[in-house]
């Protein structure tokens, strides 16, 4: 009976942290979401990447904004510039500069329906 505990512990540890699993949707499951990171993953300093996001009738919606914050800290939040192609967006300028758990939000658009991804991420 006291090897349960510690099984379950062992078990939990072994999971994928919610960091680690790709956006997918938006909060209010209005559009579909892939995010691309240049490199294998975000770090500390300037992050670049690409993010599109579609309806279930295949209408993208537009990337408006961007922006992360500690929600552990009473800092600012830090915004990225987004350039728009058509079809992805391109953010060259999310700069995450303390180590910790960043909360990043994308805010999607498509005709008057708009939604956010909210995505975690633990930098070290």
């Amino acid at each position: 009976m006291r090897l349960l505990p510690a099984l379950l512990l062992l078990a939990a540890c072994g999971t994928s942290a919610p960091e680690d699993v790709p956006v997918e949707r938006t909060e209010r499951g209005t559009f579909r979401v892939q995010v691309d990171v240049d490199g294998s993953a975000l770090r500390r300093g300037r992050n670049t990447f690409t993010a599109r996001a579609w309806d279930a009738a295949g209408r993208v919606a537009r990337l408006r904004s961007v922006t992360a914050r500690m929600p552990s800290h009473n800092h600012t939040d830090v915004s990225a510039e987004v350039a728009w192609d058509g079809a992805a967006a391109r953010v060259d300028d999310l700069t995450l500069a303390m180590p910790g758990r960043w909360e990043i939000t994308l805010r999607f658009e498509e005709g008057a329906r708009d939604d956010a991804a909210v995505w975690w991420v633990w930098l070290p």
